[in-house]
């Protein structure tokens, strides 16, 4: 699984140091949250004509590897590593809209 979001990564043409970055994240966790992270990236990417972002690689990777009910901010544990459990219920978090604070 690993192997076929790198590859992704690459197609998207991410930079090394996003790869890098993102691929720590993603080793971390379990199978069912690899699957639904590598299927999210290939949807937004299949989705999308001008192709996607880093930035919005990060942020589903972020939403599906932070525990439920976790904030974005603190989606990191104590010792720095992302934390991955789980990640079925919380799919649908990856494709919401980010929160803006208001001018």
């Amino acid at each position: 699984m690993l192997e076929e979001f790198a590859g992704l990564l690459g197609a998207c043409q991410a930079s090394p140091s996003a790869i890098e970055e993102l691929l720590a994240m993603v080793q971390t966790a379990d199978s069912a949250t690899k699957q639904a992270i590598v299927r999210a990236v290939e949807g937004m990417r299949d989705g999308s004509e001008e192709g996607i972002s880093e930035e919005e690689i990060r942020a589903v990777v972020r939403a599906l590897v932070r525990p439920a009910g976790q904030p974005a901010e603190s989606a990191t544990s104590q010792n720095g590593s992302s934390p991955a459990i789980g990640a079925a219920s919380r799919f649908s978090d990856a494709f919401r809209p980010s929160e803006r604070p208001s001018v």
